[in-house]
């Protein structure tokens, strides 16, 4: 009942030290799991209470779950890919979805742009140049007078 009403009664801004303390939980946690030896003290079904609860941010993130936060992600992904290749879909990537079509259009178009942009400002700079030189030896002949 506690958790429930932590969930849907929001949660109150986070004071100075509070985040203080959330970016250190973070940076300890990160320096703790790049050296890849980290062992955590915790029970398997106390990490996963924890995590569960971090989560969803009814307890303050502590450097123990920054530190199992990489290891976690890259099971995830695992779990996915291995559960679509068992629900009988191939083990090879499906076509590029829609979005990812419509990005490549939109990156295709942009890239188009770009090099007809960079053509017209040669062309100008080129002008501009023919034009600077004329006007240069126009004044030098000036002060040559």
């Amino acid at each position: 009942m506690i958790l429930l009403g932590k969930i849907l009664g929001g949660s109150k801004p986070q004071t100075q030290q509070e985040k203080t303390n959330q970016a250190y939980a973070q940076y300890a946690g990160t320096r703790m799991a790049s050296t890849g030896t980290y062992q955590s003290t915790k029970s398997p079904l106390q990490k996963m209470q924890d995590d569960f609860l971090m989560d969803i941010g009814s307890k303050p993130k502590d450097a123990d779950y920054y530190a199992r936060l990489d290891e976690r992600t890259r099971r995830s992904k695992e779990a996915v890919a291995s559960a679509n290749r068992g629900s009988g879909g191939s083990a090879a990537p499906a076509g590029p979805t829609p979005e990812e079509l419509e990005a490549q259009r939109k990156a295709a178009a942009l890239a188009k742009r770009k090099e007809e942009g960079q053509k017209v400002r040669k062309e100008y700079e080129k002008k501009k140049g023919t034009l600077v030189l004329a006007q240069r030896k126009k004044y030098t002949a000036m002060l040559n007078v």
